[in-house]
């Protein structure tokens, strides 16, 4: 009976161990780049990323992780809505909302919760193509969010 429970304690050991690396493979492998907002489509995007898609059949194990990608300002989107997704099921997308900043036209969006706590989405065009990010406080504010969210589960 000792030979199996220490045989088993092993197995899950090398899984959970083999389970972490993925994780740490999928988080390097994030990008804002693969969240893609549909332009043409008002409040609409799509997501081209095999890491996330990776990162939602490991599910929550995964959240610790991806509260961490947060922190990375060419990952926190993606690391958010997979948040969402798993968490969640599902994600709200809204906007463009548009405002001049500095000059410049900035378009908002809305990503998160249906009836709850989300972030909003920057977006400049600069040289053609469009950036997207999120501002130091809503950083802040969603990485508190979800580790409230998470920690009881």
């Amino acid at each position: 009976m000792k030979k199996i429970i220490t045989i088993l304690l092993l197995l899950s050991t090398y899984f959970v161990q083999a389970q972490s690396k993925k994780t740490d493979q999928c988080i390097k492998a994030l990008s804002n780049k693969d969240f893609i907002i549909d332009h043409d489509n008002k409040a609409s995007f799509k997501v081209e990323s095999k890491a996330a898609k990776k990162l939602l059949r490991i599910g929550r194990l995964a959240n610790t992780k991806l509260i961490e990608a947060l922190s990375d300002p060419e990952k926190n989107v993606m690391a958010h809505w997979v948040l969402c997704q798993i968490n969640f099921k599902t994600v709200t997308f809204a906007g463009p909302k548009t405002m001049l900043k500095d000059g410049e036209q900035v378009n908002m969006y809305y990503l998160g919760e249906e009836k709850g706590e989300g972030v909003v989405i920057f977006e400049t065009k600069v040289n053609g193509e469009f950036k997207m990010y999120f501002d130091k406080p809503q950083i802040e504010k969603i990485i508190v969010y979800w580790q409230k969210k998470t920690n009881g589960k």
